[in-house]
């Protein structure tokens, strides 16, 4: 439940996974009345069922014996015995979860629908992939080396994320510093949970656009991070929170001008000045 949830994660316990099974409805329902017909070799439901007796006539000839025969529908069976369980989760679900991952990104989602040999083989095959990701970490680490953060999103705490951000994250963006240096090019990273893209260098965190920029600071991060490297301009575009976002109008994305970028380049020759934008 999620009063349970809040409880294990108000222990401090530094869970690393919370598994979700995602199966729709329908597909839960259809499962039950599978498992209620299911019958054996011999034709037996497998399933129990509540018996019908039947009634014996000791005077017939031959005389009938009282007996039972099995019902047709099993008990705690079946798409009806499931449907009242599932809206009581469903109503539950968000809050369990969010209390479970509140301080970690520790969610892995899997597909219920595969079967279950499948979906047992996707959760190992994600535990193992981040046990090898820790101990890269670690062993960088020890070394004094620049160090992946693929996968630590399951030890960092979301804040200690956050607030370790080197000088190349600046108004809830992260720049890539292997495209400023080189280039003198402002790339900004897009959003990975996973964090298969950032680099831990000493005690604050940097991200990197692509694969080839993230060899490039794991190889020179002092050449791209070092004194003689070139800080970000002061005046940076600033990232929209999601919520706010979501809330800008349609019409106030219009194009009503030119891109600032392009136009302090103009035009190709014999081009009007329109073309720069």
């Amino acid at each position: 439940t999620a009063e349970q949830a809040e409880v294990l994660a108000s222990e401090d316990l530094a869970l690393t996974s919370v598994a979700s099974l995602t199966l729709p409805d329908e597909a839960a329902k259809r499962r039950a009345d599978a498992h209620l017909m299911a019958t054996s070799p011999d034709g037996r439901f497998l399933r129990p069922r509540p018996a019908i007796p039947i009634k014996g006539d000791p005077d017939a000839d031959p005389p009938i014996l009282e007996s039972e025969i099995p019902a047709v529908r099993a008990l705690l069976c079946g798409s009806s015995a499931v449907a009242q369980p599932l809206q009581k989760y469903n109503s539950e679900a968000h809050k369990l979860l969010a209390a479970l991952t509140k301080d970690r990104a520790i969610l892995d989602s899997l597909d219920a629908s595969l079967p279950r040999a499948t979906v047992h083989r996707a959760m190992r095959a994600a535990l193992c992939q981040a046990s090898v990701q820790r101990q890269t970490l670690i062993a960088k680490l020890q070394k004094g080396h620049p160090a992946p953060m693929a996968g630590q999103q399951r030890w960092f705490l979301k804040a200690t994320l956050e607030k370790r951000r080197g000088r190349f994250t600046k108004d809830g963006g992260d720049y890539c510093p292997v495209g400023w240096q080189q280039d003198k090019e402002l790339l900004l990273c897009p959003s990975d949970p996973s964090l298969r893209r950032m680099v831990k260098v000493g005690r604050e965190l940097y991200v990197v656009h692509n694969d080839d920029a993230m060899e490039e600071l794991l190889s020179c991060a002092q050449y791209y991070l070092g004194g003689g490297s070139q800080p970000l301009p002061d005046d940076l575009p600033s990232r929209l929170e999601k919520m706010e976002a979501i809330s800008i109008p349609d019409s106030a994305l219009e194009c009503k001008g030119f891109c600032p970028v392009t136009f302090k380049d103009g035009p190709s020759k014999d081009q009007p000045i329109q073309a720069a934008c």
